[in-house]
């Protein structure tokens, strides 16, 4: 009464061997009901079924015994079913009035197949009122079965009603009712059979798996004993299955409705639903009768519910060329159907062709890609779709020749990132098996396009390595550093392709991964052996030059310690400052900072922004990283001749951060020393710019840059002596336009029209001098380009205006 299971159960084990026949029946009841079904079988059931099956044998048994005979699932019952079915004939002699024991003789005879006639009998003979629902359902299913439906309706009646007396009515046990009358129907109405699931099929308030079911349902009755309705039941029955979304269309289990148990309330367990709706013996007549994409469906359905009964839920692993050839012979060339069915059609008849003999694979790589690609944009699932990687996994030659099928359809047609590495993962992984690395290759650059993720680089980074693609390898296996920095098949690998000094730096950049890899000890020891191997391949191999850099680099000041105010260096070095942490997208409290050439933002104008990257060496603030590589230090008659600024990383000082915190700050409150600066600064800039942007017109136009000559250099500082930067953009922008006219009226070449636009810029600029034309202000577009010393002086991350 107090719900203790456990505590009654254990107290009755203990004085089992005193217990009388009520006391064995309630320690039965407790091991029967409990949910632990090892425990149950493994310590008690041999413990109690002997002195229960003493108890229900004897002259008179307590109806507690009864209840825990029928309700427990005994592994003796399981075993010998016919003589459970005879021990509860004889117990239901003792109590006939029981309905629950009644229902477990019925479902014993139909588990021994007893004729209909007898099962029937056997609910009839029950006379006692009221009736429970289940014993209710099983009387209509047994009266139906014998023909005597009019019975079976009452009970269906009287069942509709209780549930409708109920606070909250069972829409699922309403629905099984109206299904059960349709069944009725079909067999007592001739000329209209199917019209009872018609109705429900056409029915927009039932949920669109119940109208599936009721549209199934009809087209069974129409094949029984309505053929003409066929054609048009078999659409509908299709259109209702095609609404159900995220739903597998081709599966065998579209031929037959569900027989899943249900139940309602007080219904004392569990029933299954009428039985109806099973397409299965009608498969000639079905392929015979339809017509277009409901033929294809109903093909496709007997094709996979063979494919999987004779193979799929087997044991056998290998069918004769007989059994495909059949299956492709049944679902025919779908071929010209690739969309259909969210894919599954196309994905069904490249999984049978690919175990036929000689399949074209190169096709059937096509094939598979595009159904794929159709599921995916529907959001289905393609639940056959990587037996074809099974058999390409046995096969090196036909996983070769697939995957250029494969590649073929995806450089003509192109899926979005990332979701075309998910497709072809498990091609992937069989390619990989067989060493087919070319193939590997041609894959993953396509597929791993814009997809950051760690696996779609790494495969990508493998593949590349294995072609001797040396630079995408690392900069993909960079990637999956980036996103996952113990990815140990990613570190060992790059330390393979450290083969020599020149990957010094790629050393470096991977030692702390190395260092902080937390794997487990045997990972450790590979890649510890790995990580020593690599650094005598990558040894010093020219200290000469290495010296000279390190000389050359001591002549630069040591970083400062100290705070740094704006007065205390130039305005050049403030502004060579706020640019190197702009365009290498650092934040002020960054200390090292990447390369000028890893940047997406122009560290220009050129020639004026080399000089004051010097000025910024020069005052302390900045350092040039040792992961540096030596290439970006020209060495030339024992010294340096120069530096190659693209090239180099940075080491900044901590003081930068403050520093750089208050040059945002200054709000046009320039600190005195500056002012004189300013002036010839801003003209060098602007001049530079200037350069530039008459170097893009030229690039834009496809023509040479403008030659540095001394026209050049006059025009640009006289432009800048008498317009803004915005009118001298004008200007050029409107030579540009003159110098092409020039070049498509006269036969001149892309030199002369890059010559003609400096020449025609000029003219620009004397009409302004002559006041023949007014200089105007110029809106520079998006995309003419811009550099960081230009944001930092009029932009939103520089000096504040």
């Amino acid at each position: 009464m107090l719900d203790q299971y456990e505590e009654a159960r254990q107290r009755l084990i203990v004085r089992i061997e005193t217990l009388d026949g009520d006391g064995i029946a309630l320690l039965s009841k407790l091991i029967s009901i409990d949910r632990d079904f090892w425990k149950r079988d493994g310590d008690d059931e041999a413990l109690i079924w002997p002195r229960l099956k003493t108890v229900t044998s004897a002259s008179t048994v307590p109806l507690m015994a009864v209840f825990a005979r029928i309700q427990g699932r005994w592994t003796a019952d399981i075993r010998d079913p016919a003589q459970k079915l005879h021990d509860l004939s004889r117990l239901l002699t003792f109590y006939p009035d029981c309905q629950p024991l009644r229902i477990a003789v019925f479902e014993s005879m139909q588990r021994m197949r007893v004729s209909a006639e007898e099962q029937y009998a056997l609910l009839h003979a029950h006379s006692s009122s009221p009736l429970m629902p289940k014993f209710m359902w099983l009387q209509a299913s047994a009266a139906a079965e014998v023909g005597r439906f009019d019975e079976a309706l009452g009970y269906l009646t009287q069942l509709e009603s209780n549930e409708h007396l109920a606070d909250q009515p069972s829409q699922e046990v309403l629905w099984e009712i109206e299904i059960a009358r349709c069944a009725i129907h079909a067999k007592t109405n001739p000329l209209e059979p199917a019209s009872g699931f018609i109705r429900l099929g056409n029915d927009a308030s039932c949920s669109f798996e119940g109208r599936v079911i009721a549209h199934r349902s009809a087209l069974a009755v129409a094949c029984e004993s309505a053929v003409h309705l066929i054609p048009e039941l078999a659409d509908s029955f299709l259109n209702t299955l095609e609404s159900i979304k995220n739903d597998i269309l081709i599966s065998s289990a579209g031929l037959m409705n569900p027989l899943s148990p249900f139940t309602g309330n007080r219904w004392g367990g569990y029933v299954t639903p009428w039985s109806c709706g099973d397409l299965t013996p009608y498969k000639q007549l079905l392929i015979d009768t339809t017509k277009g994409r409901s033929n294809r469906l109903i093909c496709a359905l007997f094709v996979i519910e063979t494919l999987e009964s004779d193979f799929l839920y087997t044991d056998t692993d290998e069918l004769s060329a007989e059994f495909w050839d059949n299956l492709a012979r049944d679902l025919g060339d779908v071929t010209e159907y690739p969309d259909e069915f969210k894919g599954e059609l196309l994905s069904l008849y490249t999984v049978i062709h690919a175990h036929r003999v000689r399949p074209n694979w190169a096709k059937l790589g096509q094939y598979w890609m595009i159904s794929a690609r159709v599921a995916q944009e529907h959001e289905a699932e393609l639940p056959h779709h990587a037996l074809i990687i099974e058999v390409l996994d046995k096969q090196a030659e036909s996983a070769r020749k697939f995957a250029t099928g494969v590649i073929k359809h995806l450089k003509n047609h192109a899926i979005p990132s990332p979701n075309t590495f998910d497709l072809v993962e498990e091609l992937v992984q069989s390619l990989i098996h067989h060493r087919l690395y070319k193939e590997l290759y041609q894959l993953m650059v396509i597929v791993a396009k814009d997809d950051e993720r760690s696996d779609a680089q790494f495969y990508l980074g493998l593949s590349s390595q294995n072609m001797k693609q040396k630079n995408e390898a690392v900069s993909a296996y960079q990637h999956v550093l980036t996103k996952n920095p113990e990815h140990h098949s990613a570190l060992f690998n790059v330390l393979l392709l450290c083969t020599d000094h020149s990957d010094t730096p790629l050393l470096q950049q991977i030692e702390p991964y190395i260092l902080n890899f937390s794997g487990d000890a045997e990972q450790e020891e590979e890649l510890s052996e790995a990580w020593i191997s690599a650094q005598k391949r990558c040894e010093d191999k020219n200290a000469a030059k290495t010296h000279i850099i390190t000389r050359y680099l001591s002549t630069f000041p040591p970083l400062l310690e100290d705070i740094v105010r704006p007065e205390d260096i130039s305005l050049r070095s403030a502004v060579a400052l706020m640019a190197l942490y702009r365009c290498t997208h650092a934040e002020p409290h960054d200390t090292d900072l990447y390369s000028l050439d890893e940047s997406s933002l122009s560290f220009s104008p050129d020639i004026p922004n080399r000089a004051i990257l010097f000025d910024l060496l020069q005052s302390g603030l900045a350092s040039i990283h040792p992961a540096t590589p030596a290439d970006a230090f020209p060495v030339s008659d024992g010294k340096v001749s120069g530096i190659r600024f693209g090239s180099i990383r940075w080491h900044m000082s901590a003081s930068c951060e403050a520093l750089i915190k208050q040059l945002r700050a200054l709000n046009g409150d320039l600190p005195e020393r500056w002012q004189k600066e300013l002036i010839p600064f801003a003209r060098e800039i602007a001049q530079g710019e200037i350069m530039e942007y008459l170097g893009f017109l030229a690039e834009e136009r496809r023509w040479p840059e403008p030659r540095n000559t001394e026209t050049l250099s006059d025009l640009t500082r006289e432009l800048i002596n008498e317009l803004s930067v915005a009118q001298a953009f004008n200007l050029a922008y409107l030579g540009a336009m003159s110098a092409s006219d020039y070049k498509q009226k006269y036969p001149v070449n892309a030199q002369q029209a890059t010559d003609m636009l400096i020449r025609r810029t000029g003219d620009r600029l004397e009409s302004v001098r002559s006041g023949r034309y007014q200089a105007k202000p110029y809106d520079r577009p998006w995309k003419l380009p811009r550099s960081a010393v230009s944001i930092v002086l009029w932009g939103t991350l520089g000096f504040v205006e």
